[in-house]
């Protein structure tokens, strides 16, 4: 009985720990679309910058990789998340990979550029869950992403926000392994923000409101994953086998 009773748990050990490293594994992947817009919601709605006036009202898209495995957490608790990590030549931000389709059908990689020389500032990448009580009627909720190279160039940020009594208004969880984004509830902050360099080197930069924002599901688990599951369930089997003998 003491043998059986070993195999048991290291079989269902195994099966555990294989299915939380699927869960958290591979890198994250989200989808965004977007409407362009000379507008954005920020508390009320801010005039917003088009380098590209003809944009307005067109559709942008565009993704996002996080790989969390990858990074210490500044904060983690069960009300508010948040990665930052920024350096002169970029590296420690790769956790974090955007890409986004411009209306004209060009598409963007954040960040560019060459590493920065001392005293020209940094790469950066951070992202942030946070649902804050205000007071006990009411509770704001904000996610924001930023992949820069600087504040003013090379560019890409997303904020969503919202103030009510439902506390899964906007997001499901601050845990990004398993959120889920709902942006079309939406009612205090919803803006995307595009900044980067033409052909030529000028500036450009345009907003965007946030459509959607939805999880890409992993389908490809690693194969030690599926090794310790198998061994896990055969495992089980066979303590099952040995019991009713």
């Amino acid at each position: 009985m003491c043998f059986l009773k070993t195999v048991r748990i290291i079989a269902i050990t195994l099966f555990i720990t294989s299915i939380a490293s699927l869960t958290n594994a591979t890198p994250i992947v989200f989808n965004f679309t977007g409407t362009v817009s000379d507008k954005y919601l920020d508390e009320h709605m801010q005039d917003a910058p088009l380098s590209i006036p003809e944009w307005k009202g067109k559709n942008i898209s565009g993704s996002f990789t996080l790989d969390v495995n990858a990074v210490t957490p500044t904060i983690l608790r069960d009300d508010f998340s948040q990665y930052i990590t920024f350096d002169r030549t970029g590296i420690t931000t790769q956790w974090m990979k955007f890409t986004v389709t411009n209306p004209d059908g060009s598409t963007l990689t954040f960040p560019t550029g060459e590493p920065k020389k001392d005293g020209e500032g940094s790469y950066s990448a951070s992202v942030q869950l946070t649902g804050d009580p205000l007071d006990p009627l009411e509770v704001f909720q904000y996610f924001n992403i930023i992949k820069s190279n600087d504040y003013d160039e090379d560019r890409i940020e997303l904020s969503l926000g919202s103030i009510g009594q439902d506390l899964n208004l906007i997001f499901s969880s601050t845990d990004l392994n398993i959120v889920e984004f709902y942006p079309e509830y939406t009612n205090e902050i919803n803006k995307g923000i595009v900044k980067f360099k033409n052909e030529i080197g000028e500036k450009m930069e345009y907003y965007f409101l946030i459509s959607s924002l939805t999880r890409v599901k992993s389908e490809v688990p690693e194969s030690g994953s599926l090794i310790l599951m198998l061994l896990g369930f055969f495992g089980l089997i066979l303590n099952r086998r040995r019991m009713e003998k």
